[in-house]
C-alpha cells in the first residue's frame, strides 16, 4: 500500500504548469521513493509509481510548453512501468505537421539538472510527424527490427497498437529477446568468478522485459506461449531484479562498475538464480519456436 504522500504527489504530476511546480515534483520524487523503501513499501509498486509520476509530468502544461508543443511518448523502462531513478527516460517526440523539428533541450536540462538520467535516441528516433512515424513502424516490421518494435512496444497508445495488429511482429521480438539472454556464469576452478562485471538491468531486467514483451504479443495471437511454472518463474525473477536493483540504489551503491564481490552473500545467490532461471526458460521458449 502506498503511503498517501506518494499518491499526492502523483496527482501533481500531470497539473505542472509552470517549471519551478515541475522541478519541485520531479525531485521530491527521488526523495519520496527513498523514504517508500526505508519503509519497506514493495518495490515493483514504488517502480510503478515513480514510472506513472514520471509520464503525467512529461504530459503536464509545464513539460509541453519547454517542448514548444510537441506530444511526448515515454518509452524504454518508464513505458513499461519499472523505471527507477537511475533508468534511462526516453521518449519518442511527435511532430505537429505545420512545426519543422527544431533541437531543444530545455525538457532534457530540467530532468538532468533534478537527478534523472537520459537516454540519447538515435537517429532513427528523432522528432517527427505521426504520418512518419507510422512509416518507421511499418519499416520496422518489414524488416524484422525487433530492437526498434521493442521501443515501439514499451511505448504504448497506437504505436503499441499498430505492432499488435502485425502477425510479423512475434517472430522478431522473440529473436530480439533471444539474443539477449542473460550472461553464462563465468568460473575460475569450478568456481564462479566474482571479479565479473554486472548490471542488474542489463543482465536481467532488459532480457526479461524482451521477453515479456514477445509473450504479451504472442498470448493475443495463438495463447499458451510460456508454461504456469515458467511464468512464475519470470515472475518471480523480475520482483526480485527490481527490488534489488531498488536496495543498491537506495544504499547508494547502484552505480558503474559493479562486480558479483559487490554484492552480498544474499544478493549473489539470488541474482545468479534469477539470472539462470531467465536463461533456462527463454532456452526452453527458444527451441519449443526453432528459433
Amino acid at each position: 500500500m502506498l503511503h498517501a504522500s506518494l499518491i499526492e504527489l502523483a496527482e501533481q504530476a500531470p497539473l505542472c504548469t509552470d517549471q519551478a511546480t515541475l522541478r519541485g515534483v520531479l525531485t521530491e520524487s527521488h526523495d519520496l521513493t527513498r523514504n517508500a523503501l526505508a519503509h519497506d513499501t514493495n518495490a515493483v509498486e514504488v517502480a510503478h509509481w515513480f514510472s506513472r509520476l514520471l509520464t503525467d509530468a512529461l504530459h503536464s502544461p509545464a513539460a509541453t510548453e519547454l517542448t514548444d508543443g510537441r506530444i511526448q511518448i515515454v518509452t524504454g523502462p518508464f513505458g513499461r512501468g519499472e523505471g527507477m531513478p537511475t533508468s534511462p527516460v526516453e521518449w519518442l517526440s511527435i511532430l505537429p505537421k505545420s512545426v519543422p523539428y527544431q533541437y531543444n533541450q530545455n525538457l532534457e536540462k530540467v530532468l538532468t539538472e533534478t537527478g534523472f538520467v537520459l537516454a540519447p535516441l538515435p537517429a532513427t528516433l528523432l522528432p517527427t510527424t505521426r504520418e512518419d512515424w507510422e512509416h518507421r513502424i511499418d519499416h520496422a516490421l518489414e524488416h524484422g527490427d525487433g530492437e526498434a518494435l521493442g521501443v515501439y512496444t514499451d511505448a504504448g497508445t497506437w504505436m503499441a497498437e499498430k505492432v499488435l495488429a502485425s502477425r510479423m511482429a512475434p517472430p522478431a521480438l522473440l529473436r530480439n529477446a533471444v539474443e539477449h539472454r542473460p550472461p553464462a556464469v563465468q568460473t575460475q576452478a569450478g568456481l564462479p568468478r566474482k571479479d565479473v562485471p554486472i548490471d542488474i538491468r542489463r543482465d536481467l531486467l532488459s532480457p526479461l522485459a524482451r521477453l515479456a514483451r514477445w509473450a504479451a504479443i504472442a498470448a493475443g495471437v495463438h495463447g499458451g506461449v510460456v508454461t504456469q511454472q515458467e511464468a512464475d518463474y519470470l515472475s518471480a525473477a523480475w520482483r526480485a531484479g527490481i527490488a534489488l536493483r531498488l536496495e543498491r540504489w537506495a544504499e547508494h551503491l547502484d552505480g558503474k562498475g559493479t562486480t558479483l564481490d559487490q554484492l552480498t552473500q544474499v544478493q549473489r545467490a539470488l541474482f545468479g538464480a534469477c539470472c539462470r532461471d531467465v536463461s533456462l526458460v527463454m532456452q526452453s521458449i527458444a527451441a519449443h519456436h526453432r528459433v
